[in-house]
This record gives C-alpha cells, structure tokens and sequence, in this order.
C-alpha cells in the first residue's frame, strides 16, 4: 500500500497488518495498537501522539525525520529500526526487542528503555534528556557519545564498559 497523510484518532488496531506498506505523513493520535504487524513499514516524516504499542511486529520500520510523544511499546519487536533523526518525547521501551535499532541524530526528552535488547543498537549524534536506560541487553552498541545525558544503572555502565573504551580509544590489556 503506498499513501500520504492518513491519520487515525481514537482508534484501537488491533491485528492490522500494515506490513510493507509506504505511508508518510502517517498520524496516530489517542491509539492503542495490539499485536498488529508494521514490518518494513516506511513511514516517514510521521507522527505519534498519546499512543500504546503492544505486542506488535516493528521488524525494519522505517520512522525517519518522524516524532513520538507520549508513546509506550511494550513487549515489540522493534529490531532493525530506523528513527533516524526522529524527535522522541516521554517515549518508553519496556520489554522490546531493538537490536540493531537506529537511534542515529534522535532528539530524545524523558526516553526510557527498561529491560530491553539494545544489542546493536546505533545512537551516533543523538541527544537525550531526562531519559534512562535500565537493565538492558548493550552487547556491541555503537555511538556511546549519542548517550550523553541518559540515566543508567551501574550494572549498565558496566555492560557499556567496552564501547565506551573503543570509543575513546582506549586498549584493553591482558592480565
């Protein structure tokens, strides 16, 4: 399906397949979607205001140059990703999967990831405030320096030793 400028208000999709589709300009305003299917969705320059994600499919989607306020997903596979350059305001991940998830040039207020699989995850050039990242999966994330203002656990810190060091340049030593 290839459109522009669809928008749904108050609506609950529940099981929709927009699977492969090309929808810019694409608005969910007040929405619950329940394990719908948005795989390889390219939804450019679109938005999301007050919406829940739950248990969906978000395999490759594509929501460049877009914005999400007030959003939670939870429990999503939200692998390979692309929210490039996207504006993302008290936006949270509980339980998703985003390997490989691009977060590049993001602008990101009060994000929160809890218990999610960031392995992969690209966050060169993003700026966060106010936002958090708790016990999460961190295995070879890249772009550390994106990370500047989020909040992490210890246990995170520690998980993101690695990528910090190879960021810096620093070189890890035998024992």
């Amino acid at each position: 399906m290839l459109a522009s400028g669809i928008e749904f208000a108050g609506a609950r999709l529940d099981g929709v397949d927009l699977s492969e589709s090309r929808l810019s300009h694409l608005s969910l305003v007040d929405c619950e979607l329940t394990g719908s299917n948005l795989a390889n969705l390219e939804a450019r320059e679109s938005s999301m205001l007050r919406v829940s994600v739950r248990r969906c499919r978000l395999t490759g989607l594509a929501w460049a140059a877009g914005a999400l306020r007030d959003v939670r997903f939870e429990d999503c596979r939200v692998d390979l990703v692309s929210f490039r350059f996207a504006r993302l305001e008290r936006v949270r991940f509980v339980r998703c999967v985003l390997t490989e998830a691009d977060f590049q040039g993001v602008r990101g207020d009060s994000v929160a990831f809890v218990e999610c699989d960031l392995g992969h995850a690209e966050f060169s050039q993003a700026q966060f405030e106010r936002s958090e990242i708790r016990h999460c999966g961190l295995d070879g994330v890249s772009g550390v320096q994106g990370l500047r203002g989020m909040g992490l656990l210890p246990v995170d810190v520690v998980a993101l030793a690695g990528a910090f060091a190879s960021e810096l340049g620093v070189r890890t030593l035998e024992d």
